[in-house]
């Protein structure tokens, strides 16, 4: 997938969500959860859709999401390279989206992800990051600022080493700056790491319910 199109079929899958719940659900709200890269494919979907598309999202959950930041240059090197450096690339993305602690208890969950990650064709990789980019400020501007305020939920694990705690705490001031602080919460998740959902789906879960709870 190119950039666009990716973006563009995440929108069609929110539109379809839209039109399904329309005609039997109006009052219900749809809730937008993304994760990683895909809190910038939300903003951006957000930042075009209509009006009276927007006005059927109810809230908006980002996890270890980014603002203003490229990908890693390696990945510009080339596809051969890459791929001699998969398997050390897929162990140093394991290690740090991962507590340590979560896969030396969970091994089966370690070899299922380190088998996917080294299944991925590099040349694919190396298209996606070249194409893409975290989402910028002018766009959460866009998103959250001149089209209206929605609630948002940002939660990040204190442990991220794919995307910084600290990259989580700017992508919420940035949105907040937009979109009025009663109506965004940060939470820093402890002992999570990139995939905190995976590592503590109740507390993740527990804290998405809260969230939805305030205004559904």
């Amino acid at each position: 997938f190119s950039a666009g199109e990716l973006q563009a079929d995440a929108k069609e899958f929110l539109r379809e969500a839209i039109r399904s719940g329309s005609s039997e659900r109006r009052e219900e709200k749809i809730i937008i959860v993304a994760h990683s890269f895909g809190t910038s494919q939300c903003v951006r979907i957000l930042e075009n859709l209509p009006d009276e598309e927007r006005s059927a999202v109810g809230g908006v959950v980002l996890i270890g999401g980014n603002i203003d930041e490229k990908f890693p240059a390696i990945f510009y090197l080339p596809t051969f390279v890459l791929r001699g450096l998969q398997p050390r690339l897929t162990s140093l993305f394991l290690s740090a989206a991962y507590q340590k602690k979560y896969l030396e208890e969970n091994p089966d969950r370690n070899q299922a992800a380190a088998k996917a990650c080294n299944a991925n064709p590099m040349f694919f990789v190396k298209a996606f990051y070249a194409q893409n980019c975290w989402v910028h400020g002018r766009e959460v501007a866009d998103a959250f600022g001149r089209r209206g305020s929605l609630p948002v939920l940002v939660l990040h694990g204190a442990d991220d080493g794919i995307v910084p705690v600290s990259a989580g705490r700017r992508l919420a001031n940035a949105i907040r700056k937009e979109n009025g602080c009663s109506t965004v919460k940060f939470i820093e998740i402890n002992d999570g790491s990139h995939q905190v959902f995976e590592e503590k789906p109740k507390e993740v879960g527990d804290l998405i319910l809260d969230f939805v709870s305030c205004f559904v």
